[in-house]
């Protein structure tokens, strides 16, 4: 395991007007600022633990209102006010040159919705059209989540678009709700949308679902989308509040609709990387011997270079540091997670 692929990426830095990392006890944590242009900014906030987890929060910023929410509520507040007030200063004027927010209650038509999905280049256009989609549906909150596990299957990283309330947000991460979060289980595991009521065995009464209510999660409705040939996991969650007297059955009467918008997100983010993947310039045979390293447990060059018809030297000396330079890792399993991720190898 080598922590984030997207940290690895060749667009990591792109658009990024502020970054600054911290350590807390075994974690490190590294607050980021990306502004996309025209008022687009996005908070992304960047969890690595030793367990070799990575947890990204990505806040759309619509207002001052939302970075004081996601501030006031982190755990590592203290450690981080610095960062953050850098981060004020540096789109205070931006954001307050905006309209006050307001919600935005219109029809959209789903197959609108997946074609502009496509479209998309950015997460904060993403949650623009997840707007626009939870008011025509009946929802109040969303979430996006998007889980990359290892070729061994185990977590390696976590991805989460808040269209919730931020403090939740915080508070789910902080609390390791990712460890024991029955929905997530059962996203895991089926692919078929779900309610909390439609769960058995008492799950809305579960401490995490409880906690959730606190924040205005009373109906929730879980789309899981599968890829197995990446080991990903795409989760579209859209909630309803408490003063809805029906919020299951708005949710549930919409549930295809959530249920294709999620398959949209899910390809979404494969495009994603495949295009910035594209960016590695890798040849055929690179990517055969990339595709060897997946399958084989031994990464030898030995071992390949037998399984391939190829001279060891070759192997070792030109094929293996060419991968690592173009990829800009330093070992070549890393490369080969970094390849597998970006769905140019399975």
């Amino acid at each position: 395991m080598f922590g984030s692929v997207v940290e690895k990426l060749p667009n990591a830095r792109a658009n990024v007007v502020y970054q600054r990392r911290e350590r807390g006890g075994s974690d490190s944590v590294i607050l980021r600022l990306r502004d996309y242009g025209e008022g687009r900014l996005i908070l992304e906030r960047v969890i690595s633990r030793p367990d070799d987890v990575s947890l990204t929060l990505l806040l759309p910023l619509r207002g001052e209102r939302a970075l004081q929410e996601f501030s006031g509520a982190d755990p590592w507040g203290d450690i981080l006010a610095p960062a953050y007030d850098a981060i004020k200063s540096a789109c205070l004027q931006t954001l307050n040159g905006r309209k006050r927010p307001t919600r935005r209650i219109r029809s959209v038509s789903v197959d609108d919705v997946l074609e502009s999905i496509s479209a998309c280049t950015n997460e904060y256009d993403l949650a623009a059209l997840l707007d626009d989609l939870s008011s025509s549906l009946g929802a109040e909150q969303y979430c996006i989540t998007w889980i990359d596990f290892d070729s061994r299957g185990d977590r390696a990283e976590h991805r989460y678009l808040v269209g919730c309330d931020p403090a939740w947000m915080q508070k789910y991460i902080y609390r390791s709700g990712y460890m024991n979060d029955p929905l997530l289980e059962y996203a895991k595991r089926n692919a078929s949308p779900v309610t909390t009521s439609d769960l058995q065995n008492g799950v809305t009464e579960h401490w995490l679902l409880q906690e959730a209510q606190g924040h205005g999660l009373y109906s929730m409705l879980t789309c899981p989308v599968h890829e197995p040939a990446r080991s990903t996991l795409t989760i579209l969650q859209a909630a309803v509040g408490a003063n809805s007297a029906d919020g299951d059955g708005i949710l549930s009467r919409n549930q295809n609709r959530w249920r294709s918008a999620a398959g949209a997100l899910s390809d979404w983010r494969l495009n994603q990387l495949r295009e910035f993947a594209a960016q590695f310039q890798l040849v055929g045979e690179e990517l055969t011997v990339l595709r060897a390293l997946l399958h084989w447990k031994d990464s030898s060059a030995e071992t390949i270079a037998t399984a391939l018809d190829m001279r060891a030297r070759h192997v070792r000396q030109v094929v293996y540091p060419r991968i690592t330079r173009k990829m800009g890792v330093s070992h070549i399993k890393e490369a080969v997670a970094l390849a597998f991720k970006c769905g140019l190898i399975n």
